[in-house]
Formats: C-alpha cells, sequence, structure tokens
C-alpha cells in the first residue's frame, strides 16, 4: 500500500491515538475498522474502543491529523457513497454523525492534534453523541498515561510522539467487520 506523505502522517496519528487509548485502559482498542452490510456499502472507522456500558459500549474515533493551523468544518472533497442513498453531508461533524449511526456507535469523537475551528465546536454542540478533542485534552491524556507508564518513557510533545512513530511496525490493513 503506497500512501502519500499527508496519508502517512494522518496513519501515524491513528496508531498514536490506538496506543493512547490502549494504554489508558480501553478495553479492545482497534485501528482502521471497516464495518460491512454488503461489498459496496460500508463505512471505514479511525479508531475505535470498547467501554464498561453493558448496553452498548462501542466509540468510534475520527482523527483529523493538522500539520499547520486548525482544522476545518469543511469536508476536503464532495462525499459520495458508492449506491448508497444518504442525507446530505457537508462538514465534518454531520459526516462522523452519519458514520456513528452506520455503525450503531454508543458515542463518537472527533480528535485532532490541533485546534478545530470554532464551527467545529459549534456543529458537535447540536449533537449529544459527539464529543470533540483538541491538543489540550490530547496533552491531558497524554499526561495521565505518562503518570500511569512514564517510568517507561522519556516525555516528549504529541506532534514528536507521532512522527517518531515506525510504520512497518504496524499492520496497516483494515480490520472487517460485517453486520
Amino acid at each position: 500500500m503506497e500512501l502519500t506523505p499527508e496519508k502517512v502522517v494522518g496513519t501515524k496519528f491513528e496508531v498514536w491515538l490506538e496506543k493512547l487509548f490502549s494504554d489508558l485502559w480501553y478495553p479492545k482498542v482497534r485501528r482502521n475498522v471497516e464495518y460491512h452490510y454488503s461489498r459496496y456499502v460500508y463505512r471505514q472507522v479511525d479508531v475505535e474502543y470498547r467501554t464498561l456500558n453493558p448496553f452498548n459500549p462501542l466509540v468510534i474515533v475520527e482523527a483529523k491529523y493538522s500539520s499547520g493551523g486548525n482544522v476545518r468544518a469543511e469536508l476536503r472533497e464532495e462525499k459520495k457513497k458508492h449506491k448508497q442513498r444518504i442525507r446530505t453531508i457537508d462538514n465534518i461533524v454531520n459526516e462522523l454523525e452519519e458514520r456513528r449511526q452506520f455503525v450503531k456507535a454508543r458515542k463518537a469523537v472527533l480528535v485532532t492534534n490541533r485546534l478545530f475551528a470554532k464551527e467545529v465546536y459549534e456543529e458537535a454542540k447540536k449533537y449529544d453523541k459527539i464529543e470533540v478533542y483538541d491538543h489540550i485534552y490530547l496533552e491531558e491524556l497524554d499526561k495521565k498515561r505518562e503518570q500511569m507508564w512514564g517510568f517507561l518513557f522519556r516525555r516528549k510533545s504529541i506532534d514528536e510522539q507521532i512522527l517518531a512513530i515506525d510504520l512497518r511496525k504496524y499492520d496497516l490493513g483494515p480490520h472487517i467487520h460485517y453486520f
């Protein structure tokens, strides 16, 4: 699988998130999961984990890595789902809510290593099942991990940790889940 430079860093961010949630003792953390109803009817989830909620433990995570400024609400390209009728998706929060409903997750998290544009935070407030994590909250989670596992690691910034990941050590293929 050939990755562009942007995809390499985005994939490293997903791996970093997978390791973060695993280190924080979330059960069943997986990265790059595809939920299939059929060959052409599926959605991809960047990272997922389970909680202790007995009714619906699934939480999905959409990772938006930024090497520069804030992550904007607009989609990078128009979303067309092959042979599927779906409601209009005009921003990253709408897209995540559609994906959350498709995979039947209890909650969805939109996360970035920077900040989101103001519109993203405002749009997310419309959905009670979507949370937004920016670099400030990621720093808090990383500090919790350091408190738990700090004796094993030398403290680095989140970006330094992400860029230091060697993707050759990871299986980058998808985990397939059929309904």
